[in-house]
This record gives structure tokens, sequence and C-alpha cells, in this order.
């Protein structure tokens, strides 16, 4: 039998129903939190407490403690910023007794919660390895930092290396890269609280190597010579030297390479003469990027634009090709200007060096204007001279031997003025002078017109002309023997003047002259033959073009009947000096002009087609005077051109020699 004493079993086994007590104690309410919270409360009961539990806007959450003193962290990392929640801790007893807190009020705000950023300070590389240099963290709550990369820079990021826990390991090398593809790479640095900042994206190209400079080719015997200056690119790899036969370096072939960065020069051999080559340089570094220099002419052609003088007064008046193709220069100096000249006979080589020079001296005042080579091989130069008998001013002829030594020497004329312009070797072996003459009677002058054996010995002239000045600029002997003039006329009409052609006989009897112009004035200054036995006249007119003077260029038939003509200029002052036919069966104008260039008069250089029409022009020459006034196709198919220089920073002029390619062009 049991015995209960004075209570009974019942209360003995009494079941406790008081609740426990819970207050919360961090954070205060209205207060502003971040990260992960650590919550605090105080709890108690009259017997024991099993946990409490946390509670996040009415709802419970599976954070628990129960172990006093009781922290209930609360990560606040997924709940917007400056959003307010609820906080309320349940307490619980052995018993299944559960109070509640009163609930807070607290606002979340992770703004500054978050890892300061790492950003990427340099990315470096080599042949082997790229060296990744990032800032280091200043988070005292630092976890690691994480590497990644994509290829855009919004595009998804891929993790480049495992994470990485030492704060001041700020380096990463990476072996396998290709800096040739396009890449952005970051840093991501991560907290203890597995909260994360992403830095400033770092873009990594390898641009393509600094292209070298191509500098000027030069020309030497039968060889190019190509130089640049030295790659500077630390990954450098090779250079490629390309040649075209265009200027776009189309069709271009690989002509020399080398993969020695000091390597910087090129001879090329055996190359065509008179032709044009275009080179360029590839440069490549050691990811096979390259880049082009620029383009470079190379020129097998001779050509030159070479002056000739001292203080003198120098001009060129007229060159021809010798037959080993140097050129003989006829032209006169002084050094008082217009008075006092000697006549002066340069030799120079095909590059325009001077061989030998002759000066000749007959008169007080001596000028010579056209030069032709006999066919024995000397020099014939006509001119004028102060007369040794009257002091008026005779035609100067004067013959040379190969070498500019002087063979003999005549003067013609009377006591009125004569001037040789322009002389031509006859089929008899003699020669035909035309010039001017003053008429006694009139006081006007004459178109001249003189024929001398070979050894410069009159044989008869004849003069023609009326009431106005009449000059005979150019002459040569037709096929059937008679004589062709070319020049102005001023008294066939207009005062002003018209250019006329004039055929006569062997014996200098007119047998027909034409007229060429309009209401202005025209000159003609040369005549030369054609291929179909007709004539083309050059010089200069103001009745038809563009401006107060243009080049005008007169194709006749052999009666000197018009076939057609063509002016050439703009605005300024443009003249044609002298014309002939070119081996294509166009035509060559050489003058000046002051339209075209580069301020002033500049030499003139024109190439039209069978029909006068424009292929193309060049000038030359810089600010000053530069005058162009005799010229011709050269054995090589360029041309060479002869007249002054006188540029704005020098007192006197200087003979100028001009050779070019068969473009127009001296400069490339």
């Amino acid at each position: 039998m049991i015995f209960c004493g004075f209570y009974s079993c019942e209360d003995s086994e009494k079941t406790d129903t008081t609740n426990p007590s819970v207050v919360i104690t961090y954070p205060f309410t209205l207060s502003v939190v971040s990260e992960i919270v650590q919550i605090t409360c105080a709890a108690t009961d009259n017997d024991s407490l099993k946990k409490v539990t946390l509670w996040i806007n009415g709802i419970e959450t599976n954070v628990v403690d129960s172990i006093a003193p009781y922290v209930l962290p609360w990560n606040t990392i997924s709940y917007p910023d400056s959003s307010s929640h609820s906080i309320t801790i349940t307490a619980h007893d052995m018993s299944g007794n559960i109070a509640m807190s009163s609930p807070i009020q607290v606002l979340v705000d992770n703004r500054t919660a978050f890892p300061n950023p790492v950003n990427i300070s340099s990315i470096t590389y080599t042949e082997s390895e790229m060296i990744i240099k990032i800032n280091q963290s200043i988070d005292n709550d630092f976890k690691g930092y994480l590497y990644l990369y994509s290829e855009i820079e919004n595009g998804e990021k891929y993790l480049l290396s495992d994470t990485n826990f030492v704060q001041k390991d700020t380096i990463l090398t990476l072996t396998n890269f290709n800096p040739s593809v396009p890449r952005w790479y970051w840093v991501k640095v991560v907290d203890i609280h597995d909260l994360s900042t992403v830095g400033d994206g770092y873009y990594v190209l390898d641009i393509n190597p600094e292209p070298v400079k191509l500098n000027p080719i030069k020309y030497e015997d039968n060889s190019f010579t190509i130089s640049w200056n030295s790659s500077s690119e630390s990954d450098f790899s090779s250079y490629a030297v390309f040649e075209s036969q265009y200027p776009d370096m189309k069709d271009s072939i690989l002509v020399y390479d080398s993969i020695d960065r000091l390597d910087t020069s090129f001879t090329h051999n055996s190359l065509e003469n008179n032709v044009y080559k275009y080179y360029q340089i590839m440069v490549k570094d050691y990811w096979q990027l390259f880049s082009l220099s620029n383009i470079k002419i190379g020129s097998s052609w001779t050509r030159f634009f070479k002056s000739y003088g001292d203080q003198n007064f120098d001009y060129g008046r007229s060159v021809l090709q010798a037959e080993n193709e140097d050129y003989i220069m006829l032209g006169y100096n002084s050094a008082l200007g217009n008075s006092a000249n000697n006549i002066s006979l340069k030799r120079v080589n095909v590059e325009g060096d001077l061989i030998w020079e002759q000066d000749m001296n007959f008169s007080q005042t001596d000028k010579a204007y056209d030069l032709i080579r006999c066919t024995d091989g000397s020099y014939l130069m006509v001119g004028q001279r102060t007369s040794s008998s009257d002091g008026s001013s005779d035609v100067s002829l004067i013959k040379t031997n190969s070498f500019g030594i002087l063979e003999w020497d005549f003067e013609y004329g009377d006591e009125q003025d004569d001037i040789g312009y322009s002389v031509h070797q006859t089929f008899d072996g003699g020669f035909i002078i035309c010039g001017s003459t003053v008429s006694p009677n009139t006081g006007f002058n004459y178109v001249y017109l003189l024929k001398v054996n070979s050894n410069g010995l009159e044989e008869w002239s004849e003069s023609y002309g009326g009431e106005g000045d009449d000059y005979g600029n150019s002459v040569l002997q037709d096929l059937d023997g008679g004589y062709i003039v070319a020049g102005v006329s001023r008294s066939s009409g207009d005062p002003n003047g018209n250019g006329f052609l004039m055929k006569t006989d062997t014996d200098g009897n007119k047998i027909w002259s034409k007229s060429y112009g309009g209401n202005s004035a025209e000159i003609i200054y040369d005549v030369n033959s054609t291929s179909d036995g007709g004539f083309i006249l050059t010089g200069h007119t103001n009745s038809y073009g563009n401006g107060a003077n243009d080049a005008y260029l007169i194709k006749v038939n052999s009666n000197g009947e018009t076939e057609w003509s063509q002016t050439f200029g703009a605005s300024g002052t443009d003249y044609g000096r002298s014309g002939s036919q070119t081996v294509d069966g166009g035509y060559l104008i050489t003058g000046y002009s002051d339209s075209f260039g580069d301020g002033g008069f500049d030499a003139w250089w024109i190439k039209v087609d069978p029909n006068g029409n424009l292929e193309r022009d060049k000038t030359y020459g810089e600010s000053g005077d530069n005058r162009v006034f005799s010229g011709h196709q050269t054995s090589d198919g360029g041309y060479i051109m002869i007249g002054y220089t006188k540029p704005e920073t020098q007192n006197n002029p200087d003979i100028l020699l001009i050779k070019t390619d068969s473009q127009g062009r001296v400069f490339d």
C-alpha cells in the first residue's frame, strides 16, 4: 500500500504554467542596422529556459539560442536599404511556456557595409607571363580577393583564379594569356560577412606596334637604298619590306624581311632604269599584330632641279642633250644686270653635275638665245653683240668644238640694230638664222632671215615687215628645202600683234604667210616640225583663254592652215615659250606661269595629247621668280628645261636646269 501523507498524488505532479519573460536589449528601437546585426535579449523563467527564437516582421526565423547570454545574429544583407523591420524574440521554457518580447522597429541600411572596392593598378606582360597588380584592401573585415575576367565590359564575369586570402598579396601572375584578344579584368574583394565589391574594370588589348618611319629612298648604281628607324617595341618580332608598282601598294610583293630589330636598311639591287617602285615596311610583334609604315616612292629616273651661278646675273636660254646623254646649256651672265654680258656654255652630266664651262666675250654686251648641235659634233650659238664698227647691235654667230672651245665667230648687220634669235642647220651643212633688223627707212623692226655657209660666211639675207614691229623668233628648214619662220607681226593690220608663220623658198623669197590671233596680242616663240609634215606653234595669247595671257598651242598643216588650237592658263599671266612633239605623238609645252604654283612666276611644264588636250601639267619653284625658256624630251623619255631662278632670298638670278621623268615629276 502506498502512503501519500497529507497530499494526494495529483498535487505532487502539478504542471508549470508560468510564462517566461523576455526583453530585447539590443538594438534599440528605431536604430539603423547593417550587415549581420547581433540581437541580444534578457530572458528569465521560474524554472529554466529552453531557448529563445528570433522573429522578423512577424515571421519566425531559424535563428535560435539556448545558452545565456542570448545572442541572435540577423543577416540584413538581403533586405533593401532604408527599409523598416520589426524584431521580436520568443522565449521558451522547459514546460513549453512561451513568452514574446515587445517588438522594436529598426531601419536596415547596408550602403556602407560592403567592402571598399579594390582596383587593378597595372597589368604588364612579356612574351611568357602577365602580371596583374592590384591595390591592397583597407578593410578590417577582409576575407579574400577574387580575380575575374570577361570578353566584354558589361558581359558575364568568369573566375580567373582561386580566392586569395592573403590581404597583402596583391600580385597575380598568369602564364596562359593572349593580349591580342580583348579582355576586361576585375578584382572582387570579399569580407568575412561574405559581402563583396567588384572594383573598376581594366581593359587589356595589345595595340599594334608603333609604325616605323620609312626614309626617302636613294637611288645609286642601279640600286635602291631603303632605310627606316628601328622599332621601339619590346615584343618586336620582325620587319618585312614590300614593293609595288602602284602608289596604294596594290599587288605588293615581299622583297626583304628580318627578325633583327636593329637591321633597318636594305639595298635592292639590279633595278631597271626609268621606273618607279613603291615601298612600305611592315613591323610585327610577338603576338603577330602588325602596323604599316608610310609609303615611299623609289625612282630610278634621273631627276633634278639645279641652279648654276655666282654673284652675277645668270640666265639660261637653250639646252640640248649631247650624244652621251650629258646636257649642254647655253646662257649669258653679267655682273651689272642687263649689260656687260658674257656668253656662258656649260656641260653637265646626266645628274646635272658640272663637267666644264666656257665663258665667251666678244663685245661690251654679248647675249646668246639659241643653241644647236651640228652634224660634226660641234656647237653653234646665235644671239647678239655690240657691233665692233658702229656700236649698234649685230647678230652674233659662234661655233665651238665639242668641248666648248671657240672655232670661229661672226657678226652680221649694218648700222641699225640686228638680233638673231634662232638658228637651224640646213641640208647643205650651212645655217639659217632668223631674228629682227631695224629698217633704215621706217625705223620699225623687220623679220630678219640670214643664210650662211658651214664656215659662217653670209650667202644671203632678207627682211620682211611694214608699218609696225615684226620679229622672227624661230626658224627651221622645211622638207622641200625652203624655210619656216615663226614670230610676231604688228604690221599686218593688228597693232597689238598677231602670231605668224611664214614659208620661203631656199633663197628666202616669201611663198606664203599665215596670221594667228584675235583682237589682242599674240606672240609665237617657237615652231617645230610634226610627224605628219605639219608644224606645232607655241606662244601666248591675250585674245583667247582665261586671263591676261595664256599659253597658246597651234597645230597647223604643211601650208600653215590651223588644224586645232588650245590655250592653257588661268587668271594670271601664263606663257608658253617652247613646244615640240613627243614620242607618243602628243606635245610638250614649257614656259612659266603665275596662275599656278607657289607664288610669283613658276617654271611650267605642260603635256598634251595629239589633239592638244591637256594630259597633265607641273609647276616648279618656290616663292620668287622661276622661268624656263626652252625644253624638250630626253632620250630616257623624260624632259629637260632651262631658264632662270631668282628666289626671294636672292638678289641675282641663277641659271635653272630642270630634269623630270616622263610624267613631269622632279620630286616624289
